[in-house]
């Protein structure tokens, strides 16, 4: 099995990344708040900002903390991995319910969904079809597994690939399931920050016979610019407990149906 996707942290790692995922999407943070966040003394937060520094991943001025943008897109898949793992675990396993051996199923570049790869080599034999770089290192020669790649134009922060030879590729298959998530979900539309995105993942669900959408609470959480499609066009959708009322409302408008699953709990740091 891959290591890379054997992804299994810390606790001090986890509470890194925690931390690095709060100043990507706040800001700039100060210490006392980190801790605060993070249920953690200040001398540990000022630790892990020295571990995060050393790879070049935060900066402080003046005791506020940022991340450094320049370096992120090296690390962008390690982060995240690291966001609502236990919820990324508990959505795939309910997902692998739905495959059988023999499907031809694809799985898109989301992280959402790396736990689900680490077990397809129990669905054997089995097609997958993938923009998913990791994916394809770790699928790659496995028993049983037929691995198609997309191609296209390699995207570094996804470590994915997108682009009219992917959709062309994608589009020249017929797909039995469509395992996809999305950024964001607003209104009941799945949007996307990036319009070559929108457009593969618009392609994925054309040529699928079933979409399934695997999407953590955080999603509801947050608006994009592009528009993808609205929830009504999945024929399933899992989520977590995580997901405020409203997000529930939104999901029951649909009318599509949904799993709500509850994460494995994970030891936190002292």
């Amino acid at each position: 099995m891959s290591e890379a996707l054997r992804y299994d942290p810390s606790p001090s790692r986890r509470r890194q990344l925690q931390l690095l995922d709060l100043v990507v999407r706040r800001g700039a943070q100060h210490v006392d708040a980190l801790a605060a966040e993070l249920g953690v003394s200040s001398m540990t937060v000022y630790r892990d900002i020295a571990a995060l520094e050393t790879e070049q991943l935060v900066e402080r001025h003046r005791g506020a903390v940022t991340a450094a943008m320049s370096s992120l897109s090296e690390f962008a898949t390690a982060l995240r991995m690291g966001r609502c793992q236990a919820e990324k675990e508990a959505m795939s396993a309910r997902a692998k319910t739905m495959l059988r051996p023999g499907q031809a199923v694809l799985i898109d570049d989301s992280t959402t969904l790396f736990p689900l790869v680490n077990e397809l080599h129990t669905l054997t034999p089995i097609t997958v079809v993938t923009n998913s770089s990791l994916a394809m290192r770790h699928l790659g020669g496995m028993t049983g597994v037929t691995l198609i790649s997309t191609g296209g134009e390699y995207v570094s922060w996804a470590d994915g690939y997108v682009g009219t030879l992917s959709e062309t590729t994608v589009r020249s298959l017929h797909l039995d399931v469509a395992l996809m998530s999305v950024s964001a979900i607003n209104q009941g539309w799945c949007m996307h920050s990036d319009p070559r995105f929108v457009r593969i993942k618009r392609t994925m669900m054309e040529s699928a016979t079933c979409k399934i959408l695997v999407v953590d609470h955080t999603k509801f959480e947050r608006s994009a610019l592009y528009r993808i499609a609205p929830l009504s066009n999945y024929d399933h959708v899992i989520t977590d407990t995580g997901i405020s009322s409203d997000a529930q409302l939104q999901l029951e408008e649909s009318g599509v149906p949904f799993d709500v699953v509850t994460p494995l709990v994970h030891a936190s740091a002292p």
